[in-house]
Order: C-alpha cells, then sequence, then structure tokens
C-alpha cells in the first residue's frame, strides 16, 4: 500500500515538471494551457472603459443593474463604484454587468467608476451622478410686474432647493441672494422688466437637474390719453405727424386712429408720435383716437376725438331723393336727417311748387330712403319751422307759407305713427300763423322754443313760445332789443344757453348782424356788443348748435340790397367768432343745417338753399346738394385731466385799458386739459377791490381750455362790468377770461377804460 503511494505522487511529480513523454497532457490539454497563459497576460494590463448604462440616477433610488462597456475585462473583473467593489457579472472582454445597491445612491454627488482586473491593474473612471431630486417651484412672488418699473425681489417657493441652485429667468442668470430648502430669493433688474412678456422662471440644481417652468408676466401698462395735437386737421391735408400725450407709452404701444391701426414713429413713456396716412384724412368728421398696448396687462387708453375738418360735398345720384329745394325744413332725427317741404321754385305761382313730402337721408348708408307724402289734410309748405323734440320723440313742424298766406297749423312726426295734427286748441292766439320763425330744442330745460317769423316776405312778428310736448307757453320776457325773423337759433344744452343770430329787425327793417343770447331760461334774450371780428348783417342763414364743440354755427344767407348772396361760414364759442376759411357751399340763402345724428360728434349736415336769387329777367337757382361740414374748433372735453403743474403771471395795471388786458401766460396748452385759475393781488379794478373782485368765494374757479380753436368752457373769476354803470354784474358771464391764441394761455380783464391801481396775480394749475 505505501509502495503504491511513493509511486503516484512521484509519477504527478513528473508530469507537473514536464516529465518524459508518457507524463505530457493529451493534444487537448495543449490548448488549454495556451488560453490560461492569454488570460494571465490579459488581467496583468489594465482594463479601459469607455461608458456606463445609466450614467445617473435619482438620490433615494432602488439598487439599479449598471452596465460597463469597454474593453480589456476578464472573467475575474470587478466594477468598483466610488471605493466600494459591486457584485459582477462578465459578459465579455468588452462588457461586463453589476449591481449598484441603494446605499451608494443615497447621497447625491458625483462618483468615479472604475474596472479592476485581478493583477491589480485598473481602468481610467467615468462618473456616475447621483442627482438630487428635482426642485420643483410651487409659486413666484410677484408673479407679474409692469413693464419699465425699477428692478425687485422675485421670491420662489416649493421645494428640494439646494444652496448652489441657479435660477434662470427668460433663460438668462439672475442673482441669487438666499436659498432655503423651500424658499430662493433672487433679484431682477428693471432692465429684465424692459419689454411686455410672459417668461418662464426655472431654478436649477449644481448636479443640473431642473424644476418646472413656472410663468412670470412683465406686463405692459394701461395707458392713459390726455391730448392730441393737433386736435383738429382740414380734411385731405395728407400725411401727417400726429402727437400724443399721455402715460404709460412704450416702442409697442400702437395707436388707433377711426378703426386704424398705427405703430408710433417715436416713442417715449409720456409721448407718442404717429403718422396717419392720407386716407385717415380723407373725409370730414369725428374720428376717435386710442393707444393701445399689447398684452399682458396693456389694453386701450380712453378716446379723445380728432376732427377732420371741412367741407365735402354728399350730394349723390338718387332717386329717392329730394330736387333742388328752397326753404326747406331740416333736421335730425330717428338715426336719419329729414327734409321737409321746402319749394322748387321762387317764382310767384300761388304756391304750387310748394312741396308735400317728407324725405329722409340714412347718413350711415349714404343713401335716401322712399318719400314719405303728406296726409291729405296737410297743406305743402316751405319755410316752416321744424325742431326734433327729444323730450317727447316727434319731429315738430309749425306753420310756414302754404299755397297763399302764412300757415298756423302743427304736425308732429315719428316714423311709426307718420304725420298726426296738433289740435287747434293747444295753440294760443298769440301764436299766429307765421313762416320763416326759428325753432329749435333747448334739451337743458326738455322743450322746443319757437321765436319770431313773418306774416310775409318782410314784416317780422313778435313772440316767443316754448312747446312742451302737450301745449304752447307764451314767454313774454322774451322781448329784447329787436323782434327778428329769419334769424339762426340754436341752444345748447351743456351751458344752458340759447344764441340767435341774424335775421330781420323791425326796427332796422334790414338784416341785422345781431347776436343775442338766453342763459335764464326765462326767455331773456340779452345782446352781445364790441365782438369784432365777427360775420356781416344777414338773414335766411343757415344755422346749428354744434354741441360737441359748444359752438354755435352759421353758414351763408342773404345781406343787403337786392338779397345780395353770402358764403361764409362762422362758428361763435361763447367768447368769439372764428370764421371758417376752407372751401365749402357756394354762397346761398335758405338752406337747412342740422347735425348728423349718427356720423360722429360734431358733423353738421347742410342742405339744399337758393344759390342764386330771383330777378325780373332771372329765375333763382337752387340746389339739392348734400354737404357735410366738421368745425376746426375742438371737441368738448370728455373728462378732466389731472392736474400737475403750475404757473404764476403777474398782471401789472396801467392807468387805462381800453378793450381789455391781456397777458401770455407761457402755458403750451393742451386740448382737453383742466385749468384751475386763482386769482391774488391787492388794488382795485374799476374801484372794485383785488382780489374780492374775483366774485368766488374761494378765489377759484375753472375752465376747460384747447390748443387749437375757441375757448369750450368759459371762467367767471371777474364778474363783467356793464358799460353803462361801470358797475360789475355778478352771474352774467364773465370779464376775465381765457383763450387760446398762439398756443399759449392769456389771460385778460376787459376793464372797460377804468382806471386800474395796484396789480394782481393769476395762478394757473394744469
Amino acid at each position: 500500500m505505501h509502495a503504491f503511494r511513493v509511486g503516484l505522487a512521484a509519477s504527478i511529480l513528473l508530469a507537473a515538471c514536464g516529465g518524459d513523454d508518457q507524463g505530457a497532457n493529451p493534444p487537448g490539454d495543449d490548448v488549454a494551457d495556451a488560453e490560461k497563459g492569454d488570460s494571465a497576460a490579459r488581467s496583468s494590463r489594465a482594463p479601459s472603459l469607455s461608458s456606463l448604462t445609466p450614467s445617473r440616477s435619482i438620490a433615494g433610488s432602488p439598487s439599479l443593474r449598471l452596465s460597463v462597456a469597454g474593453a480589456g475585462f476578464v472573467s475575474r473583473s470587478v466594477v468598483r463604484f466610488g471605493s466600494s467593489a459591486l457584485t459582477t457579472t462578465f459578459s465579455s472582454a468588452t462588457h461586463l454587468r453589476a449591481t449598484v445597491p441603494a446605499a451608494l445612491l443615497a447621497t447625491p454627488g458625483a462618483y468615479n467608476v472604475t474596472v479592476r482586473n485581478p493583477s491589480g491593474a485598473t481602468s481610467g473612471p467615468v462618473r456616475f451622478v447621483v442627482e438630487s431630486p428635482a426642485p420643483v417651484v410651487t409659486a413666484l412672488s410677484p408673479s407679474s410686474a409692469t413693464q419699465g418699473q425699477a428692478g425687485l425681489t422675485l421670491v420662489i417657493s416649493g421645494t428640494g432647493f439646494r444652496p448652489s441652485v441657479t435660477v434662470l429667468f427668460a433663460g438668462s442668470t439672475i442673482p441669487v441672494i438666499s436659498v432655503t430648502p423651500t424658499q430662493v430669493v433672487c433679484a431682477l433688474s428693471a432692465t429684465m422688466l424692459s419689454s411686455p412678456g410672459v417668461v418662464s422662471v426655472v431654478v436649477r440644481d449644481p448636479l443640473g437637474a431642473s424644476s418646472n417652468a413656472t410663468a412670470f408676466e412683465v406686463r405692459a401698462p394701461a395707458p392713459t390719453l390726455s391730448s392730441i395735437e393737433p386736435a383738429s386737421l382740414p380734411v385731405g391735408s395728407g400725411a401727417t405727424t400726429l402727437t400724443l400725450g399721455g402715460t404709460g407709452f412704450f416702442p409697442g404701444s400702437q395707436v388707433v386712429v377711426g378703426g386704424v391701426t398705427l405703430a408710433p414713429t417715436s416713442a417715449s413713456a409720456t409721448r407718442l408720435e404717429v403718422s396717419l396716412p392720407a386716407s385717415v384724412i380723407a373725409a370730414v368728421g369725428v374720428v376717435a383716437v386710442t393707444v393701445r398696448n399689447p398684452a399682458p396687462g396693456g389694453g386701450a387708453s380712453s378716446a379723445l376725438p380728432l376732427s377732420i375738418a371741412g367741407w365735402q360735398n354728399r350730394t349723390i345720384s338718387d332717386a329717392n331723393g329730394p330736387p333742388a329745394l328752397v326753404g326747406a325744413g331740416v333736421v335730425a332725427a330717428f338715426n336719419r336727417v329729414y327734409v321737409i317741404g321746402g319749394r322748387t321754385s321762387l317764382s310767384w305761382d300761388g304756391g304750387r311748387t310748394s312741396q308735400s313730402t317728407l324725405w329722409s337721408w340714412d347718413p350711415a348708408a349714404g343713401a335716401w330712403d322712399p318719400p314719405v307724402p303728406f296726409p291729405p289734410s296737410m297743406q305743402g309748405r316751405w319755410k316752416a319751422s321744424v325742431a326734433y323734440d327729444g323730450a317727447n320723440g316727434k319731429i315738430v313742424v309749425f306753420g310756414g307759407w302754404g299755397a297763399q298766406s302764412a300757415l298756423g297749423d302743427q304736425w308732429l312726426y315719428d316714423p311709426v305713427s307718420g304725420f298726426a295734427a296738433v289740435d287747434p286748441s293747444a295753440i294760443p292766439p298769440a301764436l299766429t300763423p307765421r313762416g320763416s320763425a326759428s325753432m329749435t330744442y333747448d334739451a337743458a330745460r326738455r322743450r322746443v322754443l319757437l321765436v319770431g317769423g313773418t306774416v310775409n316776405s318782410y314784416d317780422p312778428l313778435g313772440g316767443m313760445f316754448s312747446w312742451n310736448g302737450a301745449s304752447w307757453r307764451s314767454i313774454p320776457s322774451e322781448r329784447s332789443a329787436h323782434w327778428i325773423a329769419q334769424e339762426g337759433i340754436g341752444c345748447d344744452r351743456v351751458a344752458a344757453t340759447c344764441w340767435i343770430f341774424g335775421g330781420l329787425s323791425d326796427t332796422a327793417g334790414f338784416e341785422t348782424a345781431d347776436l343775442l343770447v338766453e342763459r335764464d331760461g326765462a326767455g331773456t334774450f340779452s345782446p352781445v356788443v364790441g365782438v369784432t371780428p365777427g360775420p356781416t348783417a344777414r338773414a335766411d342763414a343757415a344755422a346749428v348748435l354744434d354741441e360737441a364743440r359748444g359752438s354755435f354755427e352759421v353758414f351763408g344767407g342773404h345781406s343787403g340790397a337786392g338779397a345780395r348772396l353770402v358764403g361764409d361760414a362762422w362758428s361763435w364759442d361763447g367768447m368769439a367768432w372764428k370764421q371758417d376759411t376752407g372751401i365749402g357751399p357756394s354762397a346761398r340763402a335758405s338752406a337747412g343745417m342740422t347735425m348728423a345724428p349718427n356720423v360722429g360728434g360734431g358733423v353738421a349736415i347742410l342742405f339744399g338753399g337758393a344759390t342764386q336769387t330771383q330777378t325780373w329777367n332771372a329765375p333763382a337757382i337752387l340746389s339739392n346738394e348734400l354737404w357735410y361740414h366738421v368745425s376746426a374748433a375742438p371737441v368738448r372735453c370728455p373728462s378732466p385731466v389731472t392736474q400737475g403743474r403750475s404757473v404764476t403771471v403777474s398782471v401789472p395795471m396801467s392807468a387805462s385799458i381800453q378793450g381789455g388786458h391781456w397777458v401770455s401766460s407761457g402755458v403750451s396748452l393742451v386740448a382737453c386739459n383742466r385749468y384751475t385759475i386763482t386769482t391774488s393781488g391787492s388794488g382795485s379794478i374799476c374801484g372794485t377791490p383785488i382780489p374780492s373782485a374775483d366774485g368766488v368765494t374761494s378765489g377759484r374757479c375753472e375752465a376747460t381750455l384747447s390748443r387749437d380753436g375757441a375757448l369750450v368752457g368759459m371762467v367767471s373769476a371777474m364778474p363783467p362790468v356793464d358799460r353803462g354803470t361801470n358797475q360789475f354784474l355778478p352771474g352774467a358771464g364773465s370779464a376775465m377770461r381765457l383763450a387760446p391764441e398762439a398756443g399759449a394761455l392769456y389771460l385778460g380783464i376787459d376793464d372797460d377804460g377804468q382806471a386800474q391801481t395796484g396789480g394782481y396775480s393769476v395762478t394757473i394749475d394744469y
């Protein structure tokens, strides 16, 4: 037994040492020995590592399978995660698999992954990132800002914020002030708030994880429009620059003029300039001007009116339209302009050419409606008195000249009921038959006024009457310096004032240039004297009160020997006359004029008239032209503008100031600005001490002014002086006044040439 063991051991030893041919490995063993040699050689070389899949994970994730790609791997290669060896599975010399336990993924950070072969040779590292959970943004405070405001502090609330986070605002990094796990405080500069829009806010972890994007709005300011300059442009004037004043403007603002959107050519926070194309100024009218800022925020400003001023012929060929007429009643109502009656000839024909028809013009459609005949019992007539009774919703027609004589009947009209006769018992005996009486609606007192008239072509009738929708009332206090006929009349509801101009005078027997004003509602018409220049004496002028501007508009008429026709246009603003120098209709008389009901604030419509008077050897020439007219005077302000500036003007006194004392304040007027006037000083004016002469307990009063055109509101800071007694007349008007002259604010007192002492100053807040 022992001999056998010794011999076996010797045989094994010989074989291990190479021995003789009897101890050699079978042929197949030679290949195995070669592979073992190659493996040993590979394991002695350093492996290389090219990629990891995955290469990152979120902290707190469970264990994961890591795929390792590279070269030089052997069966006993080990993947190491930082300093920890991982359980590794050999797939090939270029691929290993390993398990990363959850414990190694618990802490965020960047870890080196390597491969070590049994010989100790180790690859270069590849980074594996354990990320923090992505930060979450839940709220921004504030979540919006107004474009152009100064920088602000932005507070970001959420979760998962680490000390080294960065904040991206619209993709750009912004300064971080402080960080807690639930709040990041950072700074936004004014530059970041310079353009409106919606931008994203993102919080980024130091290891690259990004939060959800949260919207922050840079809101455009809400614009305010306080002025436009010029406030009036001549029709057809071509491309023009319009300057707008206000707040909240910026280059992205848009200007809307009459529905046309325009981009500004120049912009600052308080001023915009825009080029108006010729197409915007091609037709007379009043267009709305607004400024619109884009969203977010923004919106449109309130509108200011821009007058496209001048005359424009709107006559069209329309089978429904009226013929050429003289003495037709023209009135606006029910979104139409009505032409009532009239005459197609001035030749004596027994009244056969007096019309028994009502025509209506639709300004919106630019067309005539089918004509409406008078009822059989309503005579044809011309130079009837016509007005729209706004309180009762009826057109009132009184009198006129019929076939043989003046008429004294009254009719009411509306489109639904047609014509209806008024019971003669409702017409007082004093309201005798007449034609050429002036009639208008006094909206301030909800009454229709009828003044004067004639029983024939030459003899004026007296009397003033008011209609309340059911009956007439005679107003005996109306009598003034003149009874008049064929005059122009209009009432302003805002100022509660009525005006009468021109006509035939029973004292002079011919045309007058008298201007009368009624303020008390009792029919007390007082003459306005000493105003020059102004329209010449005339009768049969077309006249209307433009409430949008507070101006009394007068056009044409006849004057002097041979009833010479005139063709000039004037507007009275309560302080002065202003002549319209634009090209308009030819000279004519007995035309009708009214304010358009739905074309826009302050558009007058003139129809018909005689463009050549009757002579022994030539007939009159009549017109059926329809003209639109817009005054160059500024439209009334819709509301006052906040005051913010002040200037004081000293007014020295001289021994005698004939016709008024005027000084420039140097204040540039802006359309629709509100001015507050304060007077102070010492001495006296016409013997009345200053400042008690201002007639206002507080010494303050207000007026609304405009740069272009006449005064819109009057200043009652100084009562006027009766030129006969040199006594102040409180409540009767204003001697101290404001007027736009050459783009500056002027103040003055008409002292009637009386001696002045001392001096006073005027402070203007605007």
